[in-house]
């Protein structure tokens, strides 16, 4: 019997519509933590999140049977609607996609330290 390995890393960032600061401080670990259950309900796993108030990065692991853009999608419609729920003085919020990118296709990533590297970007240090 053949088996398939599939490792699907990818470096996701999206910004608020108008690049608006509307992730704060205050409400940033419970964004990223709801961000966490929308991927893991979807099989797969956020390793890092980080960003400023006007963006997010993601870094994750995506089940081989779903695309980027699908994850992306799912993960921008109902971080979105949550956000407008839950923070009702933050109505106005929209993400747009800024990038999506696989660690293997950024500069000075090889396979051994990529996600370290991209850890430390993500957190900013």
């Amino acid at each position: 019997m053949s088996h398939s390995l599939v490792e699907q890393l990818n470096h996701i960032v999206f910004g608020t519509k108008g690049r608006r600061g509307l992730i704060t401080a205050d409400i940033r670990d419970e964004v990223h933590a709801y961000i966490g259950g929308i991927l893991r309900s979807e099989k797969c796993r956020l390793i890092k999140a980080g960003g400023m108030p006007d963006h997010i990065h993601l870094l994750a692991e995506l089940h081989a049977s779903l695309s980027v853009a699908d994850c992306v999608k799912k993960v921008k419609c109902n971080s979105s609607r949550w956000i407008k729920i839950r923070f009702p003085h933050r109505r106005t919020f929209v993400c747009r996609t800024v990038m999506e990118r696989s660690p293997k296709a950024i500069p000075g990533c090889r396979f051994s330290s990529r996600t370290s590297r991209i850890k430390k970007c993500i957190t900013g240090r």
